[in-house]
């Protein structure tokens, strides 16, 4: 009898637990399902990354046009000062990127010059205003926004910097 009483009370244990609520959801939990692995593991990128030049990735001779954000050392873009045939440097989401200058629509206040990779999947757009000249050093200072655009995405950033000879 000990062993149909010990069984029996195995199976009233079991239908009891089976049956009970389940334990309240610790605070905070939310009440939605987690998403499908499947799910969870797509991520659509909807940013870029702009880095400074490092000292090895200009490469660029004679006049240049030097623009930095300000926030990190060094130079965001890096492009010819001349107005045919310039090519640019850049450094998206760490890469080298070298861009070619597409249009040049400037005069002596400044102007906008537009920049891109040889696939058209990266664009720059350099709208600058002429600052101050410096005749002693054949510089001229220059401020405005790098309008850079990747697959779609775009980011404008103000700069300052200038063209030295």
């Amino acid at each position: 009898m000990n062993r149909i009483t010990a069984s029996l009370a195995a199976i009233a244990l079991l239908a009891v637990t089976s049956c009970s609520k389940p334990a309240a959801k610790p605070e905070g939990a939310s009440s939605e399902a987690a998403p499908a692995s499947s799910e969870a593991s797509i991520s659509i990128p909807n940013t870029f990354s702009l880095s400074p030049l490092q000292d090895k990735d200009n490469d660029i001779m004679g006049c240049q046009t030097m623009l930095s954000d300000g926030k990190a050392p060094g130079e965001l873009f890096v492009e010819d000062g001349v107005e045919k045939g310039a090519r640019g440097l850049l450094r998206v989401n760490g890469y080298l990127v070298s861009v070619d200058l597409l249009t040049n629509d400037q005069t002596e206040k400044g102007g906008t010059r537009t920049f891109a990779d040889k696939d058209k999947t990266i664009t720059v757009v350099e709208t600058l205003t002429t600052g101050e000249q410096h005749p002693d050093s054949d510089s001229v200072d220059m401020s405005g926004t790098l309008t850079v655009t990747y697959k779609g995405i775009t980011q404008t950033i103000p700069v300052t910097g200038g063209t030295a000879c």
